[in-house]
């Protein structure tokens, strides 16, 4: 992963390059209340944003280009 946060709340993950990796850009696990906000992921392998378990996440003003998978998955095990 670009960046992974894991079992966690109230975090805010902004203005990040997440660029050339093999996985996911970035991904939330089990985590609420949180904001990906202002992130440019390109050039991934998996998805562009991934939410795996978690509440109450705000997903606003991101640019995703080129990703082998969804730009923005959510998971809602």
């Amino acid at each position: 992963y670009g960046i992974r946060v894991s079992n966690s709340a109230y975090i805010d993950v902004k203005h990040n390059d997440v660029y050339d990796g093999d996985g996911t850009g970035i991904r939330v696990y089990s985590s609420d209340n949180a904001e990906i906000n202002n992130n440019d992921i390109e050039d991934v392998g998996g998805h562009g944003i991934e939410l795996v378990d978690s509440d109450y996440v705000d997903i606003l003003s991101n640019d995703i280009e080129d990703v082998g998978q969804h730009g923005i998955f959510v998971d809602p095990s």
